[in-house]
């Protein structure tokens, strides 16, 4: 009656209290419990005891809602401030068991109580907010160990609802509390058993989840100290009554408890794997299905895989690594959302990071048609796991692991070969291709990096051999196809490692003039092929530091032969491809030639292509417009790389431009016209004498 007339007056507060506290638990908590009785009936249709006492129902009388808040916040100042703790305590602590129990039942009919009141008025936030205060007071009057024991009792009621709502309790008990003495812990994690208990016998999907969810708080907060007892709880976890059930919810509340038990006590885990690793890889299986794909539950299984990784990789067998990699592929073909895909590449990563090399790139090796198979992403995904793997190994182990990485390399290099073999339908786009070949290439000079030249030439001399000359003569598109990646790769090679290698050169010189006598780019399949060794050639030519390609039979091997693809230039579009891949390594290669001699020997070829008739074939080769001006293009180029170097040289060019000036084609004519006038630029005189 003081509570609904002077709500939480002060002085009224203080005297209730007074009250309150005089009395032992047992009275406080049937007092309580009575007080609760008479909140319910104020929200009755048709209140009884409550109009009789506060006047609820009658003309005069308080709206019942008000009433409740009032009351329901008195009883928490109650609870809060009066002794009811330490009394309990003192029950709880003494040698009659009969009263403890007596002052556990009370507490947990009270407890009942205020559960049931939060229910009804779930909807009503003013009243339910105060219900939800005065539960958290209430509960605040016991140390865990005691709240676990008063778990205990309410859990062998006979209602579901209310086992799930205690469970909660306890969880968010274990979620906000800092109980770390010694009576806590083992409260705690005996009472593993009883959750263990419930999530074997139990039907009810929904009270299976809390007692899990409860599992894995006691597990983060306790495990430590004794991992057995978690054991036991996680080999019921990935059993059959938990994350075999078909119920989703069930899963994926198992699979994180899982997670975090591994988090916690490493590799103790171990006795679980046999049960929870098959079962595992089965849900991340269903998850990913076309028509039932299931993200939280896929995201579940990389957190457990996750924690794997981290405190175990070395449980993992090639078996499971297989399954991993092939379903991770899977994953990242189906359409699933940025979430899902970013789990499953940190859970990727650390797989890569953690598990053994070795192991990691025969796994690929197994499986790489597979990733193909599901598409560019997975190819690309699964690329990544070998490239981190190279960079967060040791050099030793990279050394070491030579043989597997070789063999995994000799498969990535065949990947556009292997393209071809395709359906067209079933192939990458270009621009996919080309995307994969530079992740190879990436990956392979990660591992260039942590070899020394002893390791290394023999395996690039194992590659030019495999690429050149394995595949037979006859199989022109697969010889074309593998020679494109070996030359894409030799391009990233010479331009990012440059004068470390640039006497690598010579075990491609071969091959590259064979490439330059017969592979025409005017051919749009011949292409790739022809720029890829255009691009390996300028990037050789451009980081020579070691006078390699000043060797006289270095450059006589492949000056002719480069020069001579200024005569591909017949058309306005090959003119264009030979000005913007042929001339850029015709000018490398004559300053990487830095000789008289040497760069002689290179106009001499040049000036070939700028006449059209006057002499023996071989004399005049530029017959075409396109090609004698893509010769004077190239000039140009070297005039203005070289300046007063490549000039030395005008003497025996004049007679040409002298020619050319006169040139039938109108454009010869001005490249011609505009050539003249940088090198008089260059030399600050005019050409008009030595012209005539």
């Amino acid at each position: 009656m003081l509570a609904t007339k002077y709500g939480m007056d002060r002085d009224v507060l203080v005297t209730m209290t007074a009250l309150a506290s005089n009395a032992e638990a047992q009275l406080q908590l049937t007092t309580y419990a009575r007080y609760l009785s008479l909140v319910q009936d104020a929200l009755q249709p048709k209140p009884t005891i409550s109009r009789i006492l506060l006047g609820i129902g009658s003309e005069d009388g308080r709206e019942p809602h008000k009433v409740a808040v009032d009351l329901l916040q008195t009883l928490s100042h109650l609870l809060k401030f009066t002794s009811l703790g330490n009394k309990m305590v003192q029950y709880f602590e003494s040698d009659d068991t009969e009263d403890a129990k007596k002052v556990h039942s009370l507490f947990s009919g009270m407890l009942e109580r205020l559960l049931a009141l939060g229910e009804s008025v779930r909807s009503i936030k003013a009243i339910n907010i105060a219900c939800g205060d005065a539960l958290a007071t209430l509960l605040g009057t016991l140390s865990l160990v005691d709240f676990v024991d008063t778990i205990e009792v309410l859990l062998q009621r006979p209602k579901d609802n209310l086992r799930r709502q205690v469970l909660r309790l306890l969880e968010n008990r274990l979620d906000n509390s800092n109980d770390r003495d010694a009576a806590s812990q083992s409260k705690a994690l005996s009472f593993l058993s009883v959750l263990v208990g419930i999530v074997e016998t139990f039907p009810d999907i929904l009270l299976k989840h809390a007692a899990v969810a409860c599992m894995e708080k006691i597990s983060e907060k306790y495990g430590k100290k004794n991992p057995e007892k978690v054991v036991e709880a996680a080999i019921v976890v990935a059993g059959d009554k938990c994350m075999g059930l078909a119920d989703n919810r069930i899963r994926i509340m198992g699979t994180l408890c899982l997670a975090s038990m591994t988090e916690v006590i490493a590799d103790a885990i171990i006795p679980v794997l046999p049960v929870a690793l098959p079962r595992s890889l089965e849900l991340l299986q269903s998850s990913i299905q076309a028509k039932e794909q299931n993200p939280e539950l896929h995201d579940a299984i990389y957190s457990l895989l996750s924690a794997l990784f981290v405190h175990i990789p070395y449980m993992i067998s090639s078996e499971d690594l297989d399954k991993i990699l092939c379903l991770s592929s899977r994953s990242a073909h189906v359409s699933l959302s940025e979430d899902c895909n970013i789990n499953r590449q940190e859970a990727l990563q650390l797989l890569a990071k953690r598990v053994d090399a070795k192991e990691v790139y025969n796994a690929v090796e197994r499986n790489w048609h597979f990733s193909v198979s599901n598409g560019s992403k997975a190819a690309k995904e699964t690329l990544e796991v070998v490239k981190l793997s190279i960079e967060k190994h040791s050099k030793s182990d990279t050394i070491k692991n030579v043989p597997a990485l070789s063999k995994l390399l000799w498969k990535l290099f065949d990947f556009r070969r292997a393209q071809l073999s395709l359906p067209a339908n079933d192939r990458f786009e270009g621009h996919q291709v080309d995307d994969i070949e530079s992740s190879i290439n990436d990956l392979t000079i990660k591992m260039i990096y942590k070899l020394n030249d002893t390791i290394f030439r023999p395996l690039f001399t194992q590659l030019t051999e495999w690429a050149t000359g394995e595949l037979d003569k006859s199989d022109l598109p697969g010889r074309q196809a593998r020679l494109t990646t070996f030359y894409k790769f030799l391009e990233t090679f010479f331009g990012t490692l440059k004068s470390i290698v640039t006497g690598y050169s010579s075990y491609i010189i071969e091959n590259v003039v064979d490439i330059l006598k017969n592979v025409r780019p005017n051919v749009k399949e011949n292409q790739a092929l022809w720029t890829a060794v255009m691009r390996t050639l300028r990037n050789s030519f451009e980081h020579d530091q070691d006078e390699f390609w000043q060797s006289p039979s270095h450059l006589s091997s492949i000056s002719s032969h480069l020069i001579s693809q200024l005569s591909i230039a017949n058309s306005k579009a090959s003119f264009k491809l030979v000005i913007s891949e042929a001339t850029p390594a015709i000018v490398a290669l004559a300053i990487a030639a830095d000789s008289p001699d040497n760069q002689k020997e290179l106009n001499t070829h040049i000036m070939k292509y700028m006449r059209a008739s006057g002499g023996n074939a071989d004399s005049c080769k530029g017959v075409n417009p396109f090609t004698r001006l893509a010769a004077v293009k190239c000039e140009q180029s070297l005039t203005e790389e070289l300046g007063e170097e490549w000039l030395a040289l005008l003497p025996e060019m004049l007679p040409f431009i002298s020619e050319l000036m006169e040139d039938d084609d109108e454009n010869v004519e001005k490249e011609v016209r505009k050539w003249v006038l940088m090198i008089e630029d260059i030399l600050g005189e005019k050409l008009d004498d030595m012209l005539a």
